[in-house]
């Protein structure tokens, strides 16, 4: 966890010091900024994404998202944990507008990590069985 830097034993001003304690202050528990995996964003972009990633982890979850019963359940969820209703709104539409991407009858769906897509079925079980034995 990033501390505030003690004023005085501040460094020079300009220096790439300076910039360095107030960039970690910044980046502290309080402060609106954090980083993920070396990616600088706000922490609402954080709860966002994660929220989307634990909903696009589920099985099945372009169907579920047509049910208004598990929307409210994962809005309530996410709620507890802290996103606003504007973020939560944001996840879902994000969320819908993946799921406008799936290809019905495909087995290839937007996974959990942003970018990656996923699928158990594009590979055939003898191709399966033969990586498994060089494994």
């Amino acid at each position: 966890m990033s501390e505030t830097p003690d004023p005085s034993t501040s460094a020079p001003a300009g220096s790439f010091e300076e910039f360095s304690q107030k960039f970690q202050a910044m980046c502290s528990d309080r402060a609106m900024y954090t980083t993920t995996n070396n990616i600088l964003c706000t922490k609402s972009e954080q709860r966002i994404r994660f929220m989307s990633g634990a909903i696009r982890s589920k099985d099945d979850w372009i169907t579920k998202m047509g049910s208004p019963d598990i929307r409210a359940h994962w809005a309530r969820e996410a709620k507890e944990q802290g996103l606003t209703e504007c973020e939560i709104d944001y996840v879902f539409d994000e969320l819908n507008h993946y799921a406008a991407l799936h290809v019905a009858g495909s087995s290839a769906k937007l996974g959990a990590v942003e970018n990656v897509w996923v699928s158990d079925s594009l590979v055939d079980d003898d191709t399966t069985q033969e990586l498994k034995r060089y494994a």
